[in-house]
């Protein structure tokens, strides 16, 4: 699981703040918690790209232009090569690690996930 340094914003952020921290992650997804860390949903380049092709100014708050359907996990899960295959052939970069409470408690890379399986099984 990754650290959440990289992949949480709070959802009042800008958009810029947005971009800057999809910049550092490298993933092209970051996932929106409120002061709990309850995640609300998520936000990627597509949706930022969308949101400036349609002339919305860059320092509006993230919240009204992120995603709230999604793909996640529990804690609780174990994926299996097979799960983590059928997220990335959906396009799923990033699965958000919610608890029981919906709290987002860590972030796994799918795409580094399946390499790192592969590997350990090859």
């Amino acid at each position: 699981m990754k650290s959440l340094d990289y992949y949480a914003i709070k959802e009042a952020a800008s958009l810029l703040e947005a971009v800057s921290l999809i910049k550092r992650n490298g993933k092209r997804t970051i996932f929106v918690v409120d002061d709990d860390m309850s995640i609300k949903g998520l936000l990627s380049e597509g949706d930022i790209l969308s949101s400036i092709m349609e002339e919305v100014a860059t320092h509006i708050e993230v919240q009204s232009i992120m995603n709230t359907n999604y793909y996640f996990v529990s804690d609780q899960d174990r994926l299996d090569l097979n799960s983590l295959l059928m997220y990335a052939s959906k396009g799923v970069l990033l699965l958000p690690v919610l608890n029981g409470r919906s709290t987002l408690v860590g972030v796994v890379d799918v795409i580094g996930e399946l390499i790192d399986r592969i590997n350990k099984e090859g």
